[in-house]
């Protein structure tokens, strides 16, 4: 979200998670990511933000679960849980799937603007990658700058 232009903030510390909950406001979006939907920090930042006014979303694979209830919207993302498979792993993916698909949704709907702050954010990072090879299966030259990024997603 950052680098299409969104002020966006992940916290992993409770304290740093709770000051910017109340910090929100009705034009704001608080994101709550729970695999259980009980882990009791992540409701207080969630609760915390929407009664300052934010419209608060849950991820989680618990749709019955106490953020989802919490929450104005609640996305449930798929679970298998069996023998020998950590569920916390498999909804972890599930839920970065989803994280990801909100960014693109979000992107579309500002498409114009985004590509331009993504090509501005590569340019002032470019100094620090390494230099660009042929494309090891077509052979073909990777696009050089930013702009050809840009033409290219046109």
């Amino acid at each position: 979200m950052h680098r299409i232009g969104i002020n966006s903030h992940a916290w992993s510390d409770v304290h740093d998670g709770l000051a910017s909950a109340a910090l929100q406001d009705e034009g704001s979006v608080a994101i709550g990511v729970s695999s259980t939907g009980q882990t009791n920090e992540t409701v207080q930042m969630l609760t915390q933000a929407g009664a300052v006014g934010a419209l608060t979303v849950a991820i989680t694979h618990d749709d019955e679960s106490w953020i989802a209830d919490v929450a104005d919207v609640s996305i449930t993302t798929a679970a298998p849980v069996g023998y020998l498979r950590p569920d916390d792993m498999s909804v972890k993916h599930s839920q970065l799937f989803v994280i990801d698909l909100l960014y693109l949704l979000i992107a579309q709907q500002m498409f114009d603007p985004a590509t331009r702050r993504l090509a501005a954010t590569a340019t002032a990072v470019s100094a620090h990658r390494r230099p660009r090879t042929l494309n090891q299966r077509s052979g073909e030259e990777p696009p050089e700058s930013p702009s050809e990024i840009q033409e290219a997603a046109s």
